[in-house]
């Protein structure tokens, strides 16, 4: 293009850039930043970057330009020492970097911003503060959960199993945490209160009732026995607590406890040494089950054909009390308890009778169609060690 007039001719070259990306190919980035950043660009009322605010974490944000990359999260920052950069710093902006220099010659990327401040990763000579007012109670979400993830490997490369669970500590929210060996630690609040928690992953057992009684907060206590009354009074160390739980120190039997006033419990029947605490609901939730076999690549799960299951049978080992709970699809929950007791076994009644054995559970449905689960409720033990599976399988086809 020219622009000519009296004695000056002015030529115009668009020598611009654009390397338009492909069908499925729009980048998804997942950055770290730091929090609060001010909008280079002038564009927001209050002058922090649009999606750079921690209410914004985790969206899924569409970003056309570098303008509206610096508008939305901020400059891309890097740590230095005096003038000179830092390389590999956590706390630079590199994810942001990426995404910048992607913008510069494609027009489309999804930036996911992570929950994190890196300015807090900066060393400080202020002393933190709690992400809470001083005289409220701690409401962070999922702070009262404890995510937890096991498996066992047969070696160093194959992992057989595996699985998720979540501990929920109710009415309590975790501050922080550490393990030592086999010790969990947790600082946890209860409302402003502060306290420290110690959990043993070992799970060990009583050696006098001969098995580890489920409750937290388990405090050894001893009451006084009134013959006038026919009850034993003890004192509880956490003041008033909602379902409150007694159990006999030495048979294992649990009592129903009375809340008297304050911080005095009652329970009928001369029981001065006892253990108490809160009991808690164990919930394990069955995978969906399938025939698998052996193929070059390793072995597989088969989705095709029907796979019929009638009966789980559960091996059980020292065990009191569970409840296997089986909920098919538009049908009612029926349950199979196990509560310990065996015809012709020796005992007493209101003691429990830890067996090892094996219980079978009805399912009668396709594989995929039911939900089973096995809960507890009690202080009891259960412990289960296998289980084993009848069904019928049919293949319409077969394969070539």
């Amino acid at each position: 293009m020219a622009l000519v007039s009296p004695g000056v001719e002015l030529t115009v070259v668009d020598e611009s850039a654009y390397g338009a990306p492909g069908a499925g190919t729009v980048p998804l980035l997942l950055v770290a930043t730091r929090q609060n950043k001010t909008d280079p660009t002038g564009s927001e009322s209050d002058g922090i970057a649009k999606y750079n605010k921690s209410a914004e974490a985790g969206n899924v944000i569409k970003v056309t330009s570098q303008r509206e990359l610096s508008q939305y999260f901020g400059n891309h920052t890097f740590t230095t020492s005096v003038s000179t950069i830092v390389k590999g710093r956590e706390t630079s902006e590199y994810g942001l970097m990426a995404a910048y220099s992607y913008l510069g010659q494609g027009n489309t990327a999804y930036i996911v911003r992570a929950n994190v401040d890196l300015n807090q990763l900066d060393s400080t000579t202020v002393e933190p503060t709690a992400p809470y007012a001083t005289g409220s109670d701690v409401t962070a979400t999922n702070a009262s959960k404890l995510f937890v993830y096991k498996y066992f490997r047969q070696d160093a490369v194959k992992k057989v199993q595996s699985a998720w669970s979540t501990w929920t500590f109710t009415n309590t929210k975790i501050i922080g945490g550490m393990s030592v060996e086999n010790i969990l630690y947790l600082m946890v609040s209860e409302g402003q209160t502060t306290k420290l928690c110690k959990i043993d992953l070992n799970n060990p057992d009583d050696d006098t009732i001969g098995f580890n009684p489920h409750i937290d907060l388990r405090k050894a206590v001893t009451g006084t026995y009134s013959s006038g009354t026919g009850l034993t009074t003890f004192t509880s160390p956490y003041g008033a607590k909602t379902g409150l739980l007694a159990v006999n120190a030495s048979t294992g039997a649990d009592y129903t406890a009375t809340n008297t006033t304050g911080s005095t419990y009652t329970i009928e029947g001369n029981h001065t040494s006892l253990l108490i605490g809160i009991p808690y609901t164990s919930t394990y939730t069955m995978s969906p089950q399938y025939v698998r076999e052996t193929t070059s690549n390793g072995v597989i799960s088969v989705t095709s054909g029907r796979y019929q299951l009638r009966t789980i049978s559960f091996d059980f080992e020292n065990s009191s009390f569970f409840n296997v709970q089986v909920t098919p699809e538009n049908r009612d929950t029926f349950h199979t308890f196990l509560n310990g007791y065996i015809i012709g076994s020796s005992g007493k009644i209101d003691i429990p009778q830890p067996s090892t054995g094996t219980i079978r559970v009805p399912i009668q449905c396709k594989n995929t169609d039911y939900t089973l689960q096995i809960v507890s409720a009690s202080h009891l033990p259960m412990h289960i060690t296998g289980a084993e599976i009848e069904g019928y399988y049919h293949r319409r086809s077969a394969r070539i």
